[in-house]
């Protein structure tokens, strides 16, 4: 079983609301990872693929009210921010 099978277990089996997976991209990265390659289904992925390191991915339910926060935007390569809305005008900032 490879590391994306185990992870669509867990999905599978926990149903959480949100999923954060460090190191996503491979030590030796020769080629650019797809979005495709990386998605599951029922939720929205937000990386960092682009900046430098072993990369980060944070996995939130579709279902959820959520955008990327620029005003958390940080110079930290390993770094991802997506508030959600919660009832009324609360917000939960996810990093």
């Amino acid at each position: 079983m490879n590391k994306r099978d185990e992870i669509q277990a867990l999905i599978e089996t926990h149903q959480p609301a949100v999923l954060g997976i460090t190191e996503v991209k491979p030590k030796k990265n020769r080629f650019t990872i797809e979005e495709c390659e990386v998605a599951y289904k029922g939720y929205e992925i937000f990386h960092n693929y682009g900046k430098p390191g072993r990369g980060i991915a944070l996995y939130v339910k579709s279902d959820l009210k959520l955008s990327v926060s620029d005003s958390l935007d940080s110079d930290f390569a390993e770094s991802v921010f997506v508030e959600c809305r919660l009832s009324g005008n609360e917000q939960l900032s996810l990093d």
